[in-house]
């Protein structure tokens, strides 16, 4: 796509903590797919070793805008109501 450069990236991985969810990935992010209708993997799930972080969760960037303005106001909606 000419003019749409990622820098390097399809991805952004967050500390999610500050939404009040602690070091559980997988729980994390199955409650944003299942509340917020956004879906992020689990960090944890690159690792296979029982001291992997558990309180990150990696996002695709490589969408419309359109589609990230929406996944972003769902979220917003969600953590604001909840």
């Amino acid at each position: 796509m000419a003019g749409h450069n990622s820098g390097g990236s399809y991805f952004i991985t967050t500390d999610f903590r500050p939404l009040g969810f602690n070091g559980d990935d997988v729980a994390f992010c199955k409650h944003i797919t299942e509340h917020a209708k956004v879906t992020a993997i689990p960090v944890s799930a690159f690792y296979d070793a029982p001291d992997a972080p558990n309180h990150y969760a990696r996002f695709a960037f490589c969408k419309k805008l359109e589609v990230l303005d929406e996944a972003v106001a769902r979220l917003r909606r969600h953590f604001r109501a909840g």
